[in-house]
C-alpha cells in the first residue's frame, strides 16, 4: 500500500505545483495586458486603432481583481454545530485529551455538537492555511453520544484525529484551501455584470482551473480511500480490532437508526400533529427492534470492517459516562402540536421500521452498468471529462479516450440520464424504465458534430435488460 500512497501523493504535489504555475502564468498575462493598455493610453494620440488593447486591459484588471477578493473567500460553521465546554461534558473532553495527548497532537480550538450520527475533526481554512497551521475543531452528533459506549467512543475519535497524524492530510489541506479559492473565483465570475467577451476570457482561467482540480479530485478520491484504512490502523493500535469493528458498526446502525426517527417523525407531525419528547431516547429505544440489512451499510464501510479481519468477541464490561452526561432539550413545540412520549413513539414506530426498510431494499433494488468503452479516436480538442447525471444528480464523470464503467443501484420506475460540462457538448435527455430487482446495461457512444456548433454528441447507443 505504502508506494501506491507515495506515488498518489507526488501525483497530486505535481499538479498542485502546475495549478499555481499556471495560476501565476494567468496573473502576468493579465498584468501585461493591463501595462499595454497604459502604455498605449499614454503614448498614442490617435487611439482609435487599440480598442483591442483596451478591452485586453480592463479584462486583466478584472482577472486580478476577482483573484484578489476570491482569495478572501469565508468558510464558516453550519448553524446545525452547537459549541460546547468543558464543563457540560467533563467526560467527552477528557477522551477528547486523552487521545490528543496520546497522538502528541496540539488540543482542538472548539468542540461542536449536532443532531445527527456523525463526527469529524475539520479546519475552516483560509487562504494563509497553504503556509501556516489550522486550527483544528471537533464535531461529533448527538446520535452517537446519546447511543455508543466510552469505548466506542475512544474508537471513534482515535481515527478521526488519526486522519491529523498522517502526512497526507497535508495534501489535504492544500488541496481544500485552492478548491475553495477556485470555487469563490467561479463565484464571483458568475455574480459580475462584466460585457460577456470579458467573461469569455476570464473563463479561459475557469476552464484551465476546472481541468487541473478534476485531476487532482481524481488522485485524491484514491487517496482518501487509503487515508480511511490508515486512521483504521491508529485506531486499532490503540482500542484493539474488536473496538474498532464494534464502534464501525454500531455507528452504522445508529445513522441507519436516526434515519428512521426522521422518518417516523414527519409522519407523526404530518398525520397526528405531535412530536416526541426526547429523540435520542426514542432513538436508543428504536435500536432494540431494528437492524439493517447489509445491503443497506456501505460498501465502504463493509470492506474496511473486514480488512480488520473475522469480526472478534469484545468481553470487557462497557463503560458508559459520556452517553450518561448526555442531556438533551427538545426544540420548542410549534402551534398546533403536542408532545408523545419516546417510549409509546417508538412502540408505534415497530411496524413503520419495517416498512422504511423495505422501501430502502426498493430504492436499491435495479442494478445499473452504465458504460463506455474505450474509443480509438480521440477528442484531442478542450476538456476530456464529462459529468454524468441520472435524475439531475451526479453519479459519476465520463472521460471521452478511456471510457469508463459506472454501477449503480437504483429503484424501479422511470429514470432520466444526461451529460453535462463546461466544454460544448450536446446531450439528447434519455428516459428509460426499469423493474424491480432486475439488471440492465446500458452502453453510451458520443459524435463531433462540426456543423452544429462545434458540439459534441453524447448518446445511449444501446439499452438492454441483462438478468
Amino acid at each position: 500500500m505504502a508506494p501506491e500512497l507515495d506515488a498518489l501523493r507526488k501525483s497530486i504535489n505535481r499538479l498542485m505545483i502546475i495549478f499555481i504555475i499556471g495560476s501565476c502564468c494567468y496573473v502576468l498575462l493579465a498584468l501585461a495586458a493591463i501595462c499595454g493598455g497604459v502604455y498605449v493610453m499614454f503614448h498614442h494620440h490617435d487611439n482609435s486603432s487599440f480598442h483591442g488593447v483596451y478591452f485586453l486591459a480592463i479584462a486583466g484588471w478584472l482577472m486580478l481583481w476577482q483573484m484578489v477578493v476570491s482569495l478572501r473567500f469565508k468558510t464558516t460553521v453550519p448553524e446545525a454545530y452547537t459549541p460546547i465546554t468543558a464543563q457540560q461534558y467533563p467526560e467527552l473532553f477528557k477522551l477528547i485529551n486523552e487521545v490528543t495527548t496520546t497522538l502528541s497532537l496540539q488540543p482542538v480550538s472548539k468542540v461542536y455538537v449536532c443532531p445527527d450520527a456523525m463526527a469529524a475533526v475539520f479546519i475552516l481554512p483560509k487562504f494563509r492555511n497553504i503556509v501556516f497551521k489550522a486550527e483544528r475543531q471537533l464535531v461529533i452528533g448527538m446520535g452517537l453520544l446519546s447511543q455508543m459506549d466510552d469505548d466506542e467512543l475512544r474508537a471513534v475519535l482515535y481515527h478521526e484525529f488519526g486522519h491529523y497524524a498522517q502526512q497526507e492530510m497535508k495534501n489535504s489541506l492544500s488541496v481544500y484551501t485552492a478548491g475553495q479559492f477556485f470555487r469563490s473565483f467561479v463565484a464571483q465570475v458568475e455574480k459580475s455584470e462584466a460585457d460577456a467577451q470579458i467573461k469569455n476570457i476570464l473563463n479561459l482561467f475557469t476552464l484551465f482551473a476546472m481541468s487541473m482540480f478534476r485531476r487532482i479530485n481524481a488522485q485524491y478520491a484514491k487517496m482518501v480511500k487509503y487515508m480511511e484504512y490508515a486512521a483504521d490502523d491508529v485506531a486499532r493500535q490503540h482500542v484493539g480490532k474488536a473496538t474498532l469493528q464494534r464502534a464501525l458498526l454500531h455507528a452504522a446502525h445508529i445513522h441507519f437508526n436516526y434515519g428512521v426517527l426522521q422518518w417516523g417523525k414527519h409522519q407523526l407531525s404530518f398525520g397526528f400533529n405531535m412530536v416526541p419528547d426526547d429523540d435520542y431516547k426514542a432513538l436508543s429505544l428504536i435500536g432494540m427492534y431494528s437492524c439493517p440489512p447489509r445491503l443497506l451499510l456501505k460498501a465502504e464501510l463493509l470492506k474496511r470492517v473486514e480488512r480488520l479481519g473475522e469480526l472478534a468477541a469484545d468481553t470487557s464490561a462497557p463503560l458508559t459516562m459520556v452517553k450518561d452526561a448526555v442531556h438533551y432539550t427538545p426544540a420548542p413545540l410549534q402551534p398546533g402540536m403536542q408532545y408523545c412520549s419516546a417510549y409509546r413513539f417508538a412502540q408505534w414506530l415497530r411496524e413503520g421500521c419495517a416498512l422504511y426498510t423495505k422501501r430502502k431494499l426498493r430504492d436499491k433494488s435495479v442494478r445499473l452498468h452504465i458504460h463506455l468503452p474505450h474509443k480509438k479516436r480521440k477528442w484531442v480538442r478542450g476538456e476530456s471529462y464529462y459529468t454524468l447525471l441520472l435524475d439531475n444528480k451526479k453519479i459519476g464523470e465520463g472521460n471521452f479516450v478511456k471510457g469508463f464503467s459506472i454501477k449503480k443501484r437504483i429503484a424501479p420506475g422511470k429514470h432520466v440520464l444526461t451529460a453535462r460540462a463546461v466544454c460544448a457538448i450536446a446531450c439528447v435527455p434519455f428516459t428509460f424504465e426499469v423493474k424491480e430487482n432486475h439488471a440492465y446495461r446500458m452502453e453510451l457512444d458520443f459524435s463531433f458534430r462540426f456543423f452544429k456548433r462545434h458540439t459534441l454528441e453524447v448518446f445511449v447507443e444501446s439499452f438492454e435488460c441483462v438478468a
